[in-house]
């Protein structure tokens, strides 16, 4: 659909949770919208992308559902996605999603503390209410920390490529040099 939607995009599939064939520090930018808490191997993604970000102007902004919490738990019920799903499949919604979403924001925020630091973040639709249990949705603007904490060493990035960033979605990525293009079409 990007492809053909913006033909001078540049697409790659890959794993985000196993080693991608670019450089260390390749990106300026990486994007993982709703990605993170689907991740069996979590620790292994966020290595990744930490290899991958670029440690001096490299951001890495994420976007994860407050599941556990009391509004996601209520907008779930009174969404039809739920109702429609236990009429369907006769079974409770609840193992199905506990297994889609195998992370929480706090197993997924622990996991990124030693890599990235938070240089923004807003809660949706309480923006000015800085907790899960009455957000939907927490989007973070993280920045890489010059040294991992308990890595033992740094990456080096051995290519600086300008405004090339990498955008995640399931296994999918995208690279390209139009990051403002694409970031605003939100």
């Amino acid at each position: 659909a990007i492809r053909e939607r913006f033909p001078r995009v540049q697409t790659v599939t890959g794993d985000c949770q196993a080693r991608l064939p670019h450089p260390d520090g390749h990106f300026d930018r990486i994007l993982a919208i709703h990605v993170l808490e689907h991740l069996p191997d979590l620790p292994a993604t966020v290595r990744e992308m930490y290899r991958l970000c670029d440690k001096e102007r490299g951001v890495f902004s994420i976007v994860i559902p407050c599941e556990g919490s009391l509004a996601y738990t209520l907008a779930r019920r009174v969404s039809a996605r739920e109702r429609i799903f236990e009429r369907r499949y006769k079974q409770p919604y609840k193992w199905f999603i506990e297994r889609e979403h195998v992370n929480r924001p706090h197993e997924i925020l622990e996991e990124l503390s030693p890599y990235f630091e938070v240089s923004h973040r807003r809660f949706f639709p309480f923006r000015f209410v800085p907790a899960t249990f009455c957000n939907l949705v927490i989007g973070l603007t993280l920045t890489p920390r010059k040294r991992a904490a308990g890595a033992g060493h740094t990456f080096t990035q051995s290519c600086k490529v300008p405004h090339e960033f990498l955008v995640t979605g399931g296994a999918g990525f995208i690279g390209s040099t139009l990051v403002d293009r694409l970031l605003a079409l939100g």
